[in-house]
């Protein structure tokens, strides 16, 4: 009996031992033949569907004034995908989009696109580049420049400065893509900067427009590489731009065709939001010695126009030049005036600027310049002598695109009237050697003379002196 039942053991264990392998067999066989199947399966479509467009509210006052063949102002407001986009981009192609659909029609456009700037720099500027024109529609591209940030209250505020100067101004998103965010868009999904615009947008009634669309699809199926679409991760090609254009043309036909309704302006979604910042005031010069001129605190004692009188007796003034990129410290630019241009005030930012958007004269006691532009304060002599100027800094800051970045301010002194000056000091510094520095000399002027400071870099992306310090003394 004993050994019969062993005889039952052993027969078990040998049908286990068989069973198991086999079992692992039949799965790895299994797994196999799905990888295959995988492999062999061809590449899903889309997801999302071929349109780029989310009508919302549309563009009705903007599509009731094309239909009755009226002049149109539009206004392009974004980033350097915008400003670039001039010829050959869509800037020039939505009015000959419209001109060719609405035969006699007028159409202006106003191009307020600022390489490497985000939606908080356009709800800033908004007034002064585009408002003042008094535009039809604005189209605002920021989904690139706003990707790093937290943009949905700059985003609203821009919205309802357009809605508050005119209610008749329609207003439309643009979405850029970049090279991580285009396998998002293939996939249904948006950056978390687009997510941002677009609650915005749905709060607001107003069409969104996401471009990219044709470029995923060409590059999905081999037609092109990315280097085809973009120079690099985000500015199209001549190709991507007329890719690009192919989208609105689409959305275009979409949105002009669109029966929509004009929106109300809601509650706004941030809470205690501020859409209009109270005006700056300038503060009064603190008394200063005889014949003694400081120069005053940028955006403290000097706001508004780029010419700060004294007692009728002096004048400092703010000026710019275009410069070539990279600049040399040692060219002693700036000699000639021709090429000079007056800065601007910009309220909001409490600043001057040049003709781009980064501030070269601010937060009091900052003086310095873009890769662009280089930054000139000038002082006029009051009267006839031997002036003693001290200039001054604490340090030198800013992000520097190569190691032997260096700064410099170039003095030059021009003879009353003239529009030539010559070099009569140079100081060249760099941000590792802290920047600072300090420099007094004499200078024999006439009346009416002018002393000018002339800010140049080289290698910095943006340079500023901090505790930037002037004074003229007879």
């Amino acid at each position: 009996m004993k050994l019969f039942r062993w005889h039952w053991i052993a027969l078990v264990a040998v049908l286990i031992g068989v069973a198991v392998p086999l079992q692992v067999h039949r799965k790895a066989t299994a797994r196999a033949e799905s990888t295959a199947r995988k492999k062999a399966r061809p590449t899903p479509p889309l997801q999302r569907p071929a349109t780029s467009v989310v009508a919302r509210s549309g563009l009705p006052n903007f599509s009731r004034k094309l239909h009755a063949r009226a002049p149109l102002t539009i206004a392009f407001l974004g980033g350097s995908i915008t400003q670039n986009a001039a010829a050959g981009g869509f800037v020039e192609e939505v009015p000959a989009w419209l001109k060719a659909h609405a035969e006699g029609v007028s159409v202006e456009t106003v191009n307020a696109g600022v390489a490497g700037t985000g939606s908080d720099f356009g709800a800033q500027r908004i007034d002064r580049d585009v408002l003042v024109h008094r535009p039809d529609l604005v189209f605002v591209e920021f989904a690139v420049n706003d990707a790093d940030r937290d943009c949905a209250a700059d985003m609203e505020r821009l919205v309802r400065k357009v809605r508050l100067a005119n209610p008749e101004t329609d207003i439309a998103f643009l979405y850029a893509v970049m090279d991580w965010s285009l396998p998002l868009l293939e996939r249904g999904k948006f950056p978390p900067s687009v997510l941002r615009h677009e609650k915005v947008a749905a709060h607001y009634g107003i069409p969104t427009v996401a471009l990219g669309y044709e470029a995923a699809r060409k590059i999905r199926a081999g037609e092109w590489t990315w280097s085809d679409f973009s120079s690099d991760s985000c500015h199209p090609t001549a190709a991507g731009y007329a890719s690009y254009n192919r989208d609105i043309d689409d959305a275009l036909t979409a949105l002009v065709g669109f029966v929509g309704s004009a929106p109300s302006l809601p509650p706004s979604l941030t809470p205690g939001l501020v859409v209009h910042p109270p005006p700056a005031r300038a503060e009064p010069m603190p008394a200063a010695q005889p014949h003694t001129f400081e120069l005053p605190r940028f955006g403290v004692h000097w706001i508004g126009a780029p010419q700060f009188p004294k007692n009728g007796e002096a004048m400092w003034r703010l000026d710019y030049r275009r410069m070539e990129m990279p600049a040399s410290v040692e060219a002693f630019v700036g000699l000639d005036r021709a090429a000079w241009q007056p800065q601007r005030w910009f309220d909001e930012a409490r600043s001057f600027t040049g003709s781009a958007s980064h501030p070269l004269a601010m937060d009091g006691d900052s003086f310095g310049s873009s890769p662009t532009e280089a930054s000139i304060l000038t002082w006029r002599a009051s009267a006839s002598g031997s002036w003693l100027f001290q200039v001054s800094a604490t340090a030198l800051d800013g992000p520097r695109a190569a190691p032997d970045a260096t700064a410099g301010v170039n003095v030059v002194r021009f003879p009353a009237g003239s529009a030539h000056g010559e070099s009569v000091a140079l100081m060249r510094t760099s941000s590792a050697e802290s920047g600072a520095f300090d420099l007094s000399q004499r200078v024999e002027l006439a009346a009416g003379d002018e002393v000018a400071f002339v800010f140049v870099q080289s290698h910095f992306k943006f340079a500023h002196y901090r505790g930037f310090r002037v004074v003229f003394g007879l």
